[in-house]
Formats: C-alpha cells, sequence, structure tokens
C-alpha cells in the first residue's frame, strides 16, 4: 500500500469514517450518510440507529481554520416520519475543504469526516 503522507489526525478520520459506513465493529455505531456523498455548498445527512432510536439527535458542523476549530450553529436533526430509525437535517457549507460533523445522540459523541468542494 502506498504511503499518502496522512498526520496522525487524518488516519484517525479515516478509520471513524469507514468504520462508521457499518455501525462499527460491535455494529452498535449509527451509520451516517450524505446526499450528496460529496457536496459542494450543502448535503442532507441521514443518521440510521439500529436497536431503539435515541431522542434527540444533534450535528455540529466545524472546520479547521488556521489551527482552531471554526464551528457552525448545531443543527437538531428530525426522525424520518416512515422510519422512527432514521434522523435527518441539512447541513449548509460556507467553504470547501475538509469538515468534521461532530454528531451527538443521547450523551454520546462521534465524529464523521466530509471533505466539501469548492
Amino acid at each position: 500500500m502506498p504511503n499518502f503522507g496522512f498526520n496522525p489526525t487524518q488516519v484517525d478520520n479515516i478509520v471513524a469514517y469507514l468504520t462508521s459506513l457499518d455501525g462499527g465493529s460491535a455494529g452498535t455505531q449509527p451509520v451516517v450518510t450524505f446526499d450528496p456523498a460529496s457536496p459542494t455548498d450543502q448535503a442532507t445527512i441521514d443518521v440510521r440507529f439500529s436497536g431503539t432510536p435515541p431522542k434527540e439527535v444533534s450535528v455540529i458542523p466545524s472546520m479547521m481554520m488556521g489551527g482552531q476549530s471554526m464551528a457552525a450553529r448545531k443543527i437538531e436533526l428530525k426522525p424520518s416520519p416512515s422510519d422512527p430509525h432514521v434522523f435527518t437535517g441539512t447541513l449548509v457549507f460556507s467553504m470547501g475543504g475538509p469538515w468534521t460533523i461532530e454528531l451527538e445522540y443521547d450523551g454520546t459523541t462521534m465524529d464523521v469526516p466530509l471533505n466539501v468542494g469548492s
């Protein structure tokens, strides 16, 4: 495998993202998807939970700029009317680049990396 020169934070983000695709090694983490998968200015986020769905789900999009995290406002996700295990919302991005979507549900947090095009 080639060495892509990723720093430790980037490696952690890649591992977290890949693990989240199937619900984690124990299948207990929610599965997060974005539509479109490579957004430019906005995206719909869907979070699917197995088992009993949480009461509240929110996300905080943030981006590293000049060594500081610049966070957008907290967004409360709404349960899908057709499936109570799926929560959805719309994310709006002010610029392209690497973003981190901090997912929070029932006292648990999970970071999901997302690359936003310009």
